[in-house]
């Protein structure tokens, strides 16, 4: 294999997954293939005589790029490879996560949990923010729910009048909800603060408010009250940013479509570890539940878990939920199941093992008796959707 040199144009000195973690994955990439020599260069469309080395002869580029990047590597004649969410444009190869895909799964999440009132706060600045906003409304909106969307734009934290006017927002917003309510907040720093917010003004997290990150952005979502959010794969993101760059030096046309990466799921944590439900025995059966899916789960081994007798659950369940123990464990893996169905490359009967049916055959009449298609009928119904 010759060698070939690729210039590397991620803004590094961020310190975010989508910064980080592409990097990593393209040099895992470049481990693998002998001969590829990556370079850091965050304006390798530059002209000569603005640089104090001769700019390199690239044979590829990865750059998050926007229209400027792109035009200056244009004229290089050099293959490249965009990872910014916003600027696709036909012509130029573009591998991004698929929010959208996201969005859906965030509400998934909630509503997997019998959440029935909910809200959003994001920025709205950038495409990714919007689009994954947009997804998780529109899912609600299948089920005939609303969400009470917030806008409040992102400024320097530094700042400390905009902190004051963030925290006065928030304190406003909180205290003018009904809960039990699940919340989808695009920044880990909002979010630490609304959760503070609560704890000070007596609101239970996530009892009483539920909260979901757009990002897991883990410096910030591992640490006290632990936050549940989106994990978007980013180290696979630039992996296969590489991997198409390769075809691209070998010859190969740049895709019209952007190549979509599937997020692997929800990173649930404390701030969504609860069931909408006033029965506090039901809320704690369908944590147990929820948990456990992949194994056999009956009235009687529920029941034991708790140190309560299978009647009593059976009542409790019907009283709270209008239906038994068993439906609502199927009920649960079916809500489990569409989540997974929605990553094109899980297999149907992996599927079926994780959420606990015996097989994809059984997992399937379920699906057709509930939900009126196959579970391959829903994967592309859904993948049509996004």
């Amino acid at each position: 294999m010759r060698d070939r040199l690729i210039g590397i144009a991620l803004d590094l000195e961020y310190p975010y997954p989508h910064h980080q973690d592409v990097f990593a994955g393209v040099m895992a990439y470049a481990r693998q293939r002998p001969g590829w020599r990556c370079v850091i260069d965050e304006h390798p469309g530059a002209k000569p005589k603005q640089r104090v080395l001769a700019r390199p002869e690239y044979s590829g580029v990865i750059a998050r790029a926007d229209p400027k990047l792109q035009r200056l590597v244009k004229r290089l004649s050099v293959p490249m490879v965009n990872v910014q969410y916003e600027h696709h444009k036909k012509g130029f190869a573009t591998v991004r996560v698929d929010v959208r895909l996201s969005g859906r799964l965030a509400a998934e999440h909630f509503l997997s949990r019998g959440y029935r009132r909910f809200g959003m706060l994001t920025s709205g600045q950038g495409r990714n923010r919007l689009d994954i906003a947009d997804a998780f409304v529109r899912r609600l909106q299948e089920e005939e729910m609303s969400c009470d969307a917030r806008l409040f734009p992102e400024d320097d934290a530094q700042d400390v009048g905009h902190w004051v006017r963030l925290e006065n927002f928030l304190q406003d917003w909180i205290r003018g909800m009904k809960t039990p309510i699940a919340l989808f907040i695009e920044s880990t720093i909002t979010a630490r603060l609304l959760v503070e917010m609560c704890h000070e003004i007596g609101l239970d997290v996530p009892q009483d408010i539920a909260v979901l990150c757009f990002e897991n952005n883990r410096a910030m979502t591992e640490v006290g009250t632990q936050l549940s959010a989106i994990d978007e794969d980013y180290k696979r993101m630039g992996y296969e940013a590489a991997e198409l760059l390769d075809r691209l030096m070998d010859g190969a046309a740049a895709p019209d479509d952007p190549v979509l990466i599937p997020s692997p799921g929800i990173v649930a944590r404390e701030s969504t570890d609860y069931f909408a439900v006033d029965d506090a025995l039901v809320a704690q059966a369908l944590r147990f539940i929820s948990r456990h899916l992949a194994e056999k789960l009956s009235v009687d081994s529920i029941a034991y878990e708790l140190a309560v007798s299978p009647r009593t659950l059976q009542n409790r369940f019907d009283a709270a939920l209008g239906h038994g123990v068993g439906a609502e464990v199927r009920r649960l893996r079916l809500a489990a199941a569409k989540i997974m169905l929605a990553e094109p490359e899980l297999a149907i009967g992996k599927i079926a093992s994780r959420v606990g049916f015996s097989g994809s055959a059984v997992m399937s009449q379920v699906f057709r008796r509930e939900v009126g298609v196959s579970p391959g009928a829903f994967r592309k119904q859904r993948l049509a959707e996004d």
